[in-house]
This record gives C-alpha cells, sequence and structure tokens, in this order.
C-alpha cells in the first residue's frame, strides 16, 4: 500500500499490457488460517497505472519487498491502483473444544 493505492511490481507480459492503460481492474488479496478457520478477504476495484517517476520507483525499490516470479526480478515494472471501491469481510473463527 502507499497511502490508499495498491502498488505492486511485474514484469513485461501481459500484466503490464492490461494494467498499463489507465484501465478499470479488480484486485484482491486474501488470507486464511486453517489451524483457527478465520481469514479475510478485500476486493479493490480501480483505475490502473504504470509509476513511471524515477523518485516514487527508487521509494519502492527501497522499501525492500521481493518478487515472488522471475520476470518481475529481471524486468520489474511497478503498477499502481487507484481505488474507486474497497470492499472486503472477515471470517471469524470456529471455536473448537
Amino acid at each position: 500500500m502507499d497511502g490508499p493505492d495498491v502498488i505492486f511490481r511485474t514484469g513485461s507480459g501481459s500484466k503490464l499490457c492490461s494494467a498499463g492503460g489507465r484501465n478499470l481492474i479488480g484486485f484482491e488479496a486474501d488470507h486464511y488460517d486453517a489451524l483457527t478457520r478465520s481469514g479475510w478477504s478485500v476486493v479493490i476495484t480501480g483505475f490502473t497505472e504504470v509509476v513511471e517517476s524515477d523518485a516514487e520507483i527508487e521509494r519502492f525499490e527501497r522499501l525492500g519487498l521481493q518478487p515472488w516470479g522471475g520476470a518481475a526480478a529481471r524486468d520489474p515494472h511497478w503498477i499502481r491502483i487507484r481505488p474507486t471501491s474497497v470492499t472486503g469481510r472477515r471470517t471469524p473463527g470456529v471455536a473448537f473444544g
């Protein structure tokens, strides 16, 4: 997160082509804990833009985030999602006993 915006790094390819032109997209982040059977889900809808400011790119690079995929490490591009809608929910845990 960068203020209200979602920021992620991707490599060249279809994600970059899809996100690069101020397109309306959905972005979902989830977490589930199997032990407690609890979790959460957040869905953000918003417009994308490629981050091109050298100052912003340098700031994001200093965060020390590590990519999970190979292409983002070799040819990184930063994408910003400016939210128009944020929704979410929690799944409460189940008591054992």
